[in-house]
């Protein structure tokens, strides 16, 4: 009995063992092929083709020594640019504007390390060409029909497509940077309500982000780095109507996009604090409203946490610099014309201010926007010395101050103007006014280097460049 047991505990204790065995070598083996495989690139983009706005993004299968990434990263054509890291993915942003129709082509040399020592054995790459970029814009702008999104190419044959079919309308819009979506405020039927949404250009889904129930949430700014939309929330109070309160005023919102669903709060650690017509900084790092309560301008530095106040009484947020260290202002003067305003350059750091025009002049500016490497400007001017309805775009060199009028029709009303990402052509929302009448407005193309006003669109509005 007892050496039939022995010969079974025997047999066990050899398959035992040539279980643990093989248990060894296989992690032995898996250990030496770990080594062999090294570190592995997971995901990347862009894939094929890009934005001239768009981030590089890699990630790495493990946590990566990052200085080791760093030097052994490489683009060619070369650009000059600023790299993030969150977690295991790498991310590369241009400083300026990629060129379109251009192939750029990211490499990783071999001996990229982990923080578990192993390596990239073998040089990673992948390549995309830039896009041209696309515009959209909201049409019509007459009232004959609600109004809804639509994009355009701009090279021959141009190709226009309706990409929102709202039956209630949208109100305004913005593009991230990468150009993938549209953020857009559509109304909620005629009660005046209104959500903020966002589209994918690529597939058409929306997805909505606010729930604004009684309030009406509208001029969305997509932050550059593409994780936030700031916008308007103005509440209507109904659920104090016997006490009839009148709507609240503006306040600035963002909607945080790198969790699902997105989350929304207001801007201001002082839920008091209002503000509106929100404007983003290009580098992403500072965002500028106008608060009536001021009131001014207050510019929230998102690296700091702290913010600015500017005293202002025209009612507009301005334009920051490419950078956000300077932003441009209009203030009101008054004379024998009556009362205009003249544009002035602002440092945030000494507060000194370059007026682009002085009391005397007797001209009215309003609006401007930077160039993207903030190198120029581009103005709306209305001599008030003729009989002109309408203003003119001037370019000003931000160095000399030297300015020149660009395309001159002294009729020609230039609303709202953006420069394009490589800043070869603007933009401009653009109605014809005499002394009695306005012309719809159209979104029309200005080229720099050839000189020529093209129009793109007739009966529309508010125009944004999609990357």
């Amino acid at each position: 009995m007892s050496s039939l047991f022995s010969r079974k505990l025997n047999r066990f204790d050899a398959s035992a063992l040539t279980i643990i065995g093989l248990l060894i070598a296989a992690t032995v083996i898996t250990i030496l092929s770990g080594d062999h495989v090294g570190v592995v690139v997971s995901d990347f983009s862009p894939s094929e083709v890009g934005a001239s706005t768009s981030p590089v993004f890699i990630r790495f299968s493990q946590t990566m020594n990052r200085n080791s990434v760093l030097t052994h990263f490489q683009i060619q054509p070369s650009v000059v640019g600023t790299f993030d890291w969150r977690g295991t993915v790498l991310s590369f942003r241009p400083t300026e504007p990629l060129h379109p129709q251009t192939h750029y082509t990211i490499t990783l040399q071999s001996g990229i390390e982990a923080e578990s020592g192993r390596k990239l054995l073998e040089d990673f790459s992948f390549s995309f060409t830039v896009r041209n970029p696309h515009l959209t814009y909201l049409t019509p702008a007459d009232n004959s029909a609600p109004a809804n999104i639509w994009v355009t190419t701009l090279a021959e044959p141009i190709e226009k497509h309706q990409l929102t079919f709202s039956p209630s309308g949208i109100t305004s819009l913005s593009a991230s940077a990468d150009g993938t979506q549209i953020a857009f405020a559509e109304q909620n039927g005629t009660s005046g309500l209104a959500d903020i949404k966002l589209l994918d250009v690529s597939t058409g889904g929306i997805v909505q982000v606010t729930n604004c129930l009684d309030n009406r949430c509208e001029n969305p700014a997509w932050s550059p780095s593409g994780n936030f939309v700031a916008y308007e929330r103005i509440d209507f109070n109904s659920d104090f109507a016997k006490l009839q309160l009148p709507l609240s005023p503006a306040r600035v919102w963002l909607a945080d996009l790198t969790v699902s669903p997105p989350q929304t709060s207001q801007l201001f650690p002082d839920a008091q604090t209002l503000g509106y017509g929100p404007n983003w900084s290009a580098n992403g790092k500072r965002l500028t409203v106008y608060d009536r309560g001021l009131p001014g301008v207050r510019i929230f530095d998102f690296g700091s946490r702290i913010q600015i106040t500017l005293p202002s009484h025209y009612g507009v947020s301005g334009v920051l610099s490419p950078d956000g260290n300077q932003i441009i202002l209009p203030e009101v003067a008054q004379d024998v014309m009556g009362t205009h305003s003249h544009l002035h350059i602002i440092d945030l750091a000494t507060r000194k201010a370059i007026p682009l025009s002085t009391p005397t002049d007797l001209v009215d500016e309003q609006k401007a926007a930077w160039r993207p490497d903030g190198k120029a400007i581009v103005i709306a001017r209305r001599d008030l010395t003729g009989d002109s309805f309408g203003n003119q775009l001037y370019l000003v060199d931000t160095a000399t101050l030297q300015t020149r009028p660009l395309k001159m029709d002294a009729n020609a009303l230039n609303e709202f103007f953006y420069w394009s990402p490589d800043g070869s052509q603007i933009v401009i929302q653009r109605s014809v006014q005499d002394r009695f009448t306005t012309s719809p407005p159209g979104v029309w193309v200005y080229t720099l280097q050839t000189d020529t006003l093209t129009e793109v669109a007739a009966n529309a509005f508010s125009p944004r460049w999609v990357p």
